[in-house]
């Protein structure tokens, strides 16, 4: 089970509406990634809940497009 220990974090890329995006390279076997920590305080006391859910949907759907990221997954 992943979780936020299972990645070395590398450097800042930039800030969202709902947090951080952050270089991370995971530890067991050194693929880089792009990961989204979200603050959930944010989310809740802003009632965003359904937008963040929305945003992982519409990814899992375009995962397969070559010229959008495509979401690894989530936790």
């Amino acid at each position: 089970m992943l979780t936020r220990d299972s990645f070395n974090f590398i450097k800042k890329l930039g800030d969202g509406a709902y947090g951080v995006v952050y270089m991370v390279k995971k530890k067991d076997d050194g693929k880089v990634f792009a990961l989204k920590e979200l603050e959930k305080q944010h989310i809740l006391r802003f009632g965003k809940q359904n937008a963040v859910i929305r945003e992982k949907d519409i990814l899992e759907i375009v995962c397969e497009h070559n010229n959008i990221v495509s979401l690894e997954c989530t936790f």
